[in-house]
């Protein structure tokens, strides 16, 4: 069997600082997918599917498509070569959330329903390292992964003291907090947003193709999700700040870059919100804004 991937053989192929990255001749091969670089190539020989982790079985058939015999002037690809470290992910049980304080003020003044924050588990701290905040808990597959907190009461000594509006705990940039993974699998559609309160606001309005980077860059494992999920157009739709040197603006161009190692160019669109984000829409009680924006990007 071969054991080297012949570079020429691949399609679409991008060279970045870390190796390159193409097509996934497997997956073309299976009509499982017929757009997006899946296929990570290290410069040690190290190499792996992004839509098939671990799977040996997938990276032999890499190999028998797009394989050559080493003369060795190429490097020497084996699977044990390419095994992704192991880090066990902290979870917390469900039942933690019954500590909560079932206050929904905070966000029934920003213009979140008591319904939708139900929905996400929303609760007020009393204690511990969130205490005085509304806590948005951030759960995977049954567990929760991670915390995130909004300060209720937000004053000039938090302010002078660099403390926070948000809180995190847990590795929260490596989670996945989507409104509803079925309504991106039915609307072939996934809004990026930069923070949770972004994620609530569009639930509100029943846009729940939505996912929050927590910030202005995009994880590997928030990668890995839009990949697998494959949709036909991803809205880049993080802060609008032309006021703080636009960094929300041009964090949407670095993402967007990213994603065109995966994807078409015509599928990745920057959808900014007229305001700073989309909770403001709320705040502001514009909802002929917000229409105008769904009707543009989402129609």
């Amino acid at each position: 069997m071969s054991n080297t991937i012949d570079l020429d053989k691949l399609e679409d192929l991008k060279i970045d600082s870390n190796g390159w990255t193409s097509a996934c001749p497997l997956c073309r091969h299976e009509g499982r997918d017929k757009s997006g670089n899946h296929l990570k190539i290290y410069p040690n020989g190290a190499f792996g599917c992004v839509v098939a982790q671990k799977d040996k079985n997938h990276n032999a058939g890499i190999l028998k498509l797009v394989g050559t015999e080493s003369d060795g002037n190429v490097f020497n690809l084996t699977y044990k070569e390419y095994e992704p470290k192991v880090v066990m992910e902290k979870t917390w049980d469900i039942s933690i959330l019954d500590k909560l304080i079932k206050d929904y003020s905070y966000f029934e003044g920003r213009g979140i329903s008591a319904e939708t924050q139900m929905r996400f588990n929303i609760g007020i701290a009393s204690s511990g390292q969130l205490a005085g905040r509304a806590v948005v808990p951030i759960i995977n597959n049954g567990k929760i992964v991670a915390f995130t907190g909004r300060l209720v009461n937000y004053t000039k000594w938090h302010k002078e003291n660099k403390i926070g509006k948000w809180k995190h705990l847990s590795n929260i940039n490596d989670s996945i907090f989507c409104g509803d993974e079925s309504s991106v699998k039915d609307t072939n559609i996934i809004i990026i947003v930069e923070g949770p309160a972004d994620v609530l606001a569009f639930y509100e309005k029943n846009i729940k193709n939505v996912i929050c980077v927590f910030g202005t860059k995009i994880s590997s494992k928030q990668l890995s999700f839009i990949i697998k999920n494959n949709p036909s157009k991803i809205l880049i739709a993080l802060n609008n700040e032309p006021d703080n040197d636009n960094i929300g603006n041009k964090a949407a161009e670095k993402v967007k870059n990213v994603l065109l190692n995966y994807f078409n160019e015509e599928k990745v669109l920057i959808a900014l919100p007229k305001y700073k984000d989309f909770l403001e829409y709320l705040e502001k009680n514009d909802k002929n804004g917000l229409d105008e924006w769904r009707e543009k990007w989402l129609s």
